[in-house]
């Protein structure tokens, strides 16, 4: 089961706008994704997968409710050692202020937890990913754009299924060159 939203804020967005009187901070979008979840009826752990600035956010949401969380997927997205780069209003299309957070959220580990790192034109986000735990693969595809889900979705879907697999079964991601991630598009990376 696949379940996806639109952040209030985001643009363009089908979500209602939020309410003006509620902070666009790492926290906020935490516990929005949760609410929304628990008010679907969702029961975690979750594999939660990312794009570009959703790295943060799941990785935010990762600090904030560990055990909510059994794996992740990072599509071509921010890695948590960006924070306060990213975390400034203004310097994202979307307000966000991370910086109440900052350090909670640099400091997020996987431990063990499939993560599953899929690079296109942030290769150098991988390696604070992996730092970060003790089960993750990553795999690189240079030649698409950092919009690879659309370019190639089988890419991007491999990504996820591999990581959803690992959860499933309740060990350890398999190296990379076992997966299909290279039959599909990616360069395994050591």
């Amino acid at each position: 089961r696949v379940c996806s939203y639109d952040r209030p804020g985001a643009l363009p967005s089908a979500s209602d706008p939020r309410p003006a009187s509620v902070a666009a901070t790492s926290a906020t979008f935490s516990r929005e994704l949760r609410t929304v979840l628990a008010n679907a009826g969702e029961r975690g752990p979750y594999l939660l997968a990312a794009h570009s600035f959703g790295g943060l956010l799941v990785s935010a949401f990762t600090a904030r409710y560990p055990d909510d969380v059994a794996g992740l997927v990072f599509v071509d997205a921010l890695a948590p050692a960006r924070t306060a780069a990213f975390g400034t209003p203004g310097v994202l299309p979307e307000t966000w202020d991370a910086r109440a957070d900052v350090a909670l959220i640099e400091s997020v580990a996987w431990g063990a937890r499939p993560v599953v790192v899929l690079t296109t034109t942030t290769p150098l986000e991988a390696p604070d990913v992996r730092r970060r735990g003790t089960n993750v693969v990553i795999a690189a595809a240079p030649q698409y754009s950092h919009f690879v889900f659309s370019d190639v979705p089988g890419l991007a879907y491999e990504a996820i299924r591999v990581a959803i697999a690992a959860v499933r079964a309740g060990g350890p991601l398999p190296a990379c060159a076992q997966t299909r991630l290279p039959q599909v598009g990616a360069r395994c990376t050591p």
